[in-house]
């Protein structure tokens, strides 16, 4: 009885699931292209076809295809299948590379759904841009029923190709100069269907509508550089009697050319007709470019070829060679690309010129072949220097002689060394009159020990040079990273001596006032027993030097002149205000 109980309980169980049913979808549903492969030739268009093998209940579809975009170029898409059943959203996209499409649609009714076999969803236009061969592939393919639950879907790739030839070529070298020989090569060629391409006849060469041989390489020279391209054809035929050719240009020219000259200064950031005022400093910028193809031998530039930079009347009268970069200092070392450029600077110091209006010019020396020498010579200006002041002084640069590297972020010193810094002041007063004058120097925003100092500059007087002092780890005379007795012994040896009398020592100078005395034994005692990085710990310090406006010296001058101050001994035109030291 029991076993006759559940063989019926079974039959009830399997009946209800024929009642209530249970729709489980194939996943059969195949995108796929028609015709395959897709057949064209270059310069016409071809239509395929997206289908799908069968499909029910669908509200939606999505896919993306690819091809290779050196061959085929999407034009436009038409027989959308679903708008023929309901009103729809369709959207496609093509990325600006052009290499795919992207496309999508689903009834704007979101219970509508369509069903069908061997459906053709679009029309794809492609314009064919050159022989060869490509896949068409599938990246991406997806079908919904209502409510966008996907449906399971396959995809069968396809792949285009042309019965004429996939033509290429290249040539070495890639930037030939006249004279050379130049090898043309056709080995990436190939026939998509397989017909074949017989050498040397199958390949047929011209350079400037001029026939220049068969083969799959060729060689030819260029006898003279020109600013017109020449012509390079190749014409491919297979063994069918298909054809294609592919035209590309080689330019083979020398020019180079002077492109910008711009003085920067505040008040005369790269405007004509403005002022500048004598004993200030001005960059001149001159940039050059090579606008013509690539300067492989640093031999192109002959000894004697040059940039000079000219100061000239208003007239473009010659008054005064300002700089000549010659030979390899016109550039950077050879090659030269096409569209490479360079700038070649000259700091120019005002101080000494007449009132007057100038004008700036540059130029080039021609290289043999050049083809333009328009562009090798280019004025700015004009422009007037102006009196100047009274009463002018001015910091020229900062920087170091000391044989240390300098690194991303300052010179590199080791702590307890002495940092020696070297500042270079001018007197560029028109009064020509000594000035008595008053440097200051910070650490971080706090003063030196032994400044500010008090120096003469007398009228006319031009880059002065003095050295400043930096005692990284003040009191350790020995270098060994503590102040202690034997810094102290040293002190002893080296107590009451002057500067410039045997004994001296500068580590013991601590004060930096030429003698050893007292007040440096007071400096030592400020870091007596105490180690390095107690005192110096390693890091990046920044150094300031302050010129004390003179008396009677012009406020805004003395802001521009007296303060900025750069980290690699130039003037202060790019607007650094410190100097940089490193203790690793």
């Amino acid at each position: 009885m029991k076993v006759k109980s559940l063989i019926l309980m079974l039959a009830l169980a399997l009946a209800s699931l024929v009642v209530f049913p249970v729709q489980i979808r194939a996943a059969s549903n195949n995108f796929y292209i028609a015709p395959s492969p897709v057949v064209g030739s270059p310069g016409a268009e071809v239509t395929l076809s997206v289908k799908l093998d069968s499909v029910t209940d669908l509200y939606a579809y999505e896919f993306i295809l690819r091809w290779d975009n050196t061959l085929l170029k999407f034009k436009s898409i038409t027989n959308i299948w679903m708008k023929t059943v309901a009103d729809t959203d369709f959207e496609y996209s093509v990325p600006t590379t052009g290499q795919q499409v992207m496309v999508y649609e689903g009834f704007t009714d979101a219970s509508q759904t369509a069903s069908g076999t061997d459906v053709t969803l679009v029309n794809i236009t492609l314009e064919v841009l050159a022989g060869g061969i490509c896949d068409l592939n599938f990246t991406e393919h997806y079908l919904w029923t209502t409510n966008m639950v996907e449906i399971s879907s396959t995809a069968t790739n396809s792949s285009f190709l042309t019965h004429e030839p996939y033509v290429t070529f290249t040539w070495t070298p890639d930037y030939p100069e006249a004279g050379e020989t130049v090898t043309f090569n056709a080995t990436g060629c190939f026939d998509p269907d397989g017909a074949g391409i017989s050498e040397p006849d199958g390949y047929q060469w011209y350079i400037d509508g001029s026939s220049a041989g068969t083969g799959v390489t060729i060689t030819h020279t260029f006898a003279s550089y020109s600013k017109t391209a020449h012509n390079i054809t190749l014409l491919v035929t297979d063994n069918g009697g298909q054809s294609y050719a592919l035209t590309k240009w080689l330019k083979i020219d020398r020019d180079l050319s002077i492109f910008t000259i711009w003085p920067s200064k505040e008040d005369f950031m790269g405007s004509i007709n403005k002022s500048i005022d004598a004993g200030k400093w001005v960059v001149v910028m001159v940039r050059l470019a090579n606008i013509g193809t690539i300067l492989e031998d640093p031999s192109t530039y002959p000894p004697d070829a040059a940039v000079q930079l000219w100061l000239t009347d208003e007239n473009g009268n010659e008054i005064e060679l300002l700089k000549s970069w010659t030979g390899a200092g016109i550039g950077p070392s050879p090659p030269y690309y096409p569209g490479e450029s360079w700038s070649k600077w000259y700091f120019w110091d005002t101080y000494g010129y007449d009132p007057g209006t100038y004008k700036l010019k540059a130029n080039m020396t021609v290289l043999p072949g050049e083809t333009d020498a328009s562009n090798n010579e280019l004025w700015f200006g004009p422009f007037n220097i102006t009196e100047g002041f009274p009463h002018d002084v001015r910091i020229d640069g900062i920087w170091t002689y000391d044989n240390v590297k300098y690194g991303y972020n300052g010179y590199i010193y080791t702590v307890g060394q002495i940092a020696n810094i070297t500042v270079c002041v001018s007197n560029v007063g028109t009064a020509n009159v000594s000035e008595s004058v008053i440097i200051h120097v910070y650490k971080d925003g706090v003063e030196l020990p032994s400044w500010p100092q008090t120096i003469t500059l007398e009228g006319g007087e031009l880059y002065r040079e003095i050295t400043v002092p930096w005692f990284t780890f003040p009191g350790d005379t020995n270098i060994d990273g503590v102040v202690d007795s034997l810094d102290l012994g040293a002190m002893g040896t080296a107590w009451g001596k002057f500067e410039g009398e045997p004994g001296y020592r500068l580590a013991c100078d601590l004060y930096w006032d030429g003698v050893v005395d007292s007040a440096d034994l007071g400096t030592m005692g400020t870091t007596w027993g105490k180690f390095a990085d107690e005192v110096t710990p390693p890091g990046v310090y920044e150094l300031d030097v302050v010129v004390e406006a003179v008396s009677g010296e012009t406020a805004l001058w003395a802001v521009w002149d007296n303060n900025l101050v750069d980290i690699t001994g130039y003037p202060f035109f790019f607007g650094y205000d410190y100097w940089e030291l490193v203790l690793p």
